[in-house]
This record gives structure tokens, sequence and C-alpha cells, in this order.
């Protein structure tokens, strides 16, 4: 071992992933073993320790998340190290690319040597430079390899049917049975049940959770109930009986350096299969509670307020999709109360507002060409509608049959248990989306003629002030989907307002 280079030392002690798994086995507690070895490393060959040591507690990849190593980076920029003593390289920075060009950067530029039990590296030293990129690019190799194959068996535990995740829904404890995680209905459940019972009967969920809140009941964590929070139970498909992975894709983005934030999106192709664990509520339940939270999800307003905004869920921004809010503000000249479209604040896009009254006014004339439009449209007729559900049909006697059979191989025990339950599954969903299909054609749809009159009340009660917004918002719902909004206006005498009508399908 060459001679200790004069100066103070900071000792950096982290955890990896393997270490967090093997003390989970109680094999040893990492950072104490580690710490050991490293101090009588440093005491042995003159090392001048800096105190306290830096230690960090968690396994984290990415230098966002270690704390500890920001603060000794800092005080290594600044040359207050002669050394950092660490048990490996790949302890340091096994992350992207870019971080541990980083690291290696500032370690070279502030003349910083990395000691370990095995070796001492200057990274001024050419082949000392070699090493540790290599050393540091193959960690990085490893850590997505690793990755790679967690993500994989998660995936393939999910096909499985088994819940793989850390944290159990409301209502259901985490398990272990026959060597896999599954859920087990606790003390909670009855409670599920009751909140898809009055969804499923037409209760709103903000007077759900009033109730419960009134009957003391808490959340897990003590606090009050809310819609938001009921809405995350009843939209969760593990209650009845499945099991998703891959809905919510969170992704990591750079923000200002090494700073990160998430961004979370939903991922319609995700896995949805029949779990190993017992359903909470049947599907018929489940699906009539999502429904009726779907019909209820208007415009959100406060409790003992109305709505004052008629285009509340329908008027978003062309440009970037978020929705136009209704401010009032106050004419300091005469005290009058003025009412206008613009986005909510800290919102990055820049599109312009307008008057209130204005957008409404525009919207009158867009829906006034589209009642014309209607009605010098062509009934198209059913045939095309008719001719489809009869195949729908069709294919659900088919289906049917096949169940039928497939339940004759079961009881003459031509197939296992397993594979009927395999195709049984598979038959039933197909089942279900059928049915469902039939259901939407066998709808009957509004002729554009009947479409022209409801556009027109609606356009007469836009335009009568007595009538509330409240109502007004319930008529443009029946038949529109969204309104975008674009204001090209330069100057402010030459309003240029446009407005993008999507109607619904009816």
């Amino acid at each position: 071992m060459p001679k200790a280079k004069p100066g103070l030392y900071a000792l950096y002690l982290r955890k990896s992933r393997a270490d967090i798994d093997k003390e989970r086995l109680g094999e040893f507690e990492t950072l104490a073993k580690h710490e050991q070895e490293l101090t009588a490393l440093a005491k042995r060959d003159g090392y001048a320790l800096d105190v306290p040591y830096y230690k960090e507690l968690v396994s984290g990849e990415r230098i966002a998340d270690r704390h500890e190593f920001q603060k000794m980076m800092r005080k290594v920029s600044n040359g207050d190290y002669a050394g950092i003593i660490v048990h490996s390289v790949s302890r340091l920075g096994r992350g992207d690319p870019m971080e541990y060009g980083w690291i290696l950067f500032v370690l070279k530029s502030s003349r910083t040597v990395i000691v370990t039990p095995t070796k001492v590296y200057d990274p001024n030293d050419p082949d000392d430079a070699r090493f540790l990129q290599m050393e540091m690019f193959v960690s990085n190799m490893e850590l997505g390899n690793i990755r790679s194959r967690l993500v994989s068996g998660c995936r393939a535990s999910a096909r499985n049917g088994c819940f793989i995740k850390s944290r159990p829904p409301y209502g259901y404890d985490r398990a272990k049975i026959d060597g896999m995680w599954t859920l087990v209905p606790n003390d909670d459940a009855p409670t599920v049940r009751m909140v898809f019972a009055k969804a499923a009967s037409g209760v709103t969920l903000g007077e759900t959770a009033r109730d419960m809140n009134a009957s003391g009941l808490r959340t897990p964590s003590g606090g009050f109930w809310s819609s938001s929070r009921l809405h995350s139970i009843v939209t969760n498909p593990h209650y009845m009986g499945m099991i998703r992975y891959g809905y919510y894709h969170r992704e990591k983005v750079p923000v200002d350096g090494f700073e990160t934030k998430i961004v979370q999106t939903l991922n319609e192709d995700c896995i949805m299969v029949k779990g190993k664990h017992e359903a909470i509520v049947s599907e018929d339940v489940w699906r009539k509670a999502n429904d009726n939270c779907r019909r209820h999800s208007s415009a959100k307003v406060k409790r003992g307020k109305h709505l004052k905004n008629p285009l509340a869920g329908l008027l978003v921004c062309r440009k970037c999709g978020k929705a136009m809010i209704r401010f009032v503000n106050t004419c300091q000249s005469n005290g009058n109360k003025i009412e206008h479209y613009r986005h909510p604040p800290f919102t990055d896009c820049k599109a312009r507002g307008a008057n209130m009254a204005l957008v409404v006014s525009i919207l009158c004339d867009a829906l006034e060409e589209i009642a014309e439009n209607l009605d010098a449209a062509i009934p198209l007729g059913d045939e095309p509608r008719a001719d489809e559900l009869e195949s729908v049909e069709r294919q659900l006697a088919v289906e049917s049959n096949r169940l039928d059979k497939l339940m004759e191989l079961y009881f003459a025990d031509a197939i296992t248990i397993d594979e009927f339950k395999s195709r049984r599954d598979a038959s039933e969903d197909l089942v279900r989306e059928l049915k469902a299909k039939a259901k939407e054609l066998g709808r009957k749809r509004k002729t554009p003629a009947e479409l022209a009159v409801t556009v027109r009340d609606a356009i007469g009660m836009l335009r009568d002030d007595s009538i509330s917004a409240d109502a007004k918002n319930a008529a443009l719902k029946q038949f529109i989907e969204r309104i975008e909004y674009d204001n090209l206006t330069e100057r402010q005498r030459d309003q240029d307002i446009r407005l993008f009508v999507t109607l619904k399908e009816l």
C-alpha cells in the first residue's frame, strides 16, 4: 500500500441493493461491518478521518437521492479532502454515465484520491482514471441488468395473479401463501363493501365521505375521509379480485442539475389478470360503482356554494390542454365585477385570457352553426348498427355454447382444473365485452334533427341570465365532449378568439 497522502479523508458508507436483501435474511448489518473494516484500514495506514462519517442509510442509485453523498461532494469540490475512503468504487456511483462522469471530473479537478481496501486510485493518473471509468461503466451495466431482472420477475409474478407491491390496498393484508404473495381481507373489508354499496346505489363519494367522518370512521393514518380517497378505492380493480400491474408509469426527468421530478402517466395497456386473492366485492357491484362515479364526475364545487361557470369541465386550452378557469376581477373605478377565463396560476402556457361573456357569446354563435348543419344532415338510419348488433349477438351465442362444451370437457376429465379455469376466465372476459358492446349498440341514437333541438335549447339557456350556471353546464354536457379555446388576439381592441367544439357520439 503506497504512503498516505497528507490531509483529511472522508469516510463514505452506503448500502447496496444486495446488502438490503442480505440484511432481511439476518446475515449482518452492512454499514457497521464496513465502518469497522474501513476505520481499521485508516488507523493502520495513517489516514486522518473527518467526523462525522458520511452514512447513506438507503440504497440510492441516483445522486439526487443520496443526500450524504451530495454533502460530501460539496466539500470535495472545495478541496477540503485529500481523499475518500470507501468499500468499493461502485459505492460512489453506478448510476447514469452523466453522473459517474461528473464524479470523476470533480475528483480529478480537486485532486482527490479514492482509497479502497484493495487499491488506492488517483484520478489524475491515466491508468487509474481508465480503470475507474471501466469500473463505474461495468457497475452501471450490472445495475441495468439487476433492474431488468427485477422488472421481468415482477411482471411474471403479476401475470400469475400474485400481489407484488409492498403496500396492500385498504381492506387487505399482505400474506404469503404457498410461497407466493397475495392479499387477505382484514377487519376493514366491511367498510370497503359499504363504500362500494353506496356508490353502486348512486350515492356520491363526497356524501359517503361526510357520513363516514360523522360516524367516527377514520383513515388508516387517522385522518378524515375525502371523495378523492374514496375514488382511489372504488376505481381499484383489486377489490373485484383482479391484479393490475404497470397501470401507473412513473418516469424521472431532470429539473435542475441532478435534481429530478417524477412524471406520472397512465398506461392503459397494462397487465390485468385474475388474482389469487379473494374479492371483497363482486364484479357487478364494482362496475356499477364505477359507472356511477363517472356519471357524478361533474364540475367540482365547494360545499355550500353554487356553480358559477357554465363551461366548467368543458373549456380547455387548445395549446396545452389544461382547463380554462373562471376568475372575477373588481373594477377599481366603479366596483363592477368582471368575469373572465384564463389559466390557473403557475401555468407554463402563455395563452391569453378573455372576457367570459365574450367567450359564451362566441360559443352561442358556434352552436347556432352546428344546429344549422344538423338540420341539413341526412339521417343515416340504424341499419349498420342493427347489422353489427346482430353479429355481436351471434358471437355471444357461440361463446355461450363454447362455455357449455368447456364444462363437459372438465367433467369428463379431458382437461385439468388449471386449464379449465384459464379458458373459462378468458371466455367470460370476452362475454363481458360482447355484452357491453351489445348494450351500446342497442341504445337508441338521436337523429340529427333531435340533436339540433337539444343544441338550440342549450343556446337559449346560455343567453338567459335568469338560468343558473349549473343548469347551463348540465345542458351543454348532454352533447358536448370538450371545447378547445384559442386566443389569437394581437391588439386588445381586435379580439380574435376561436372555439373548437367536439360533440359526443349520441
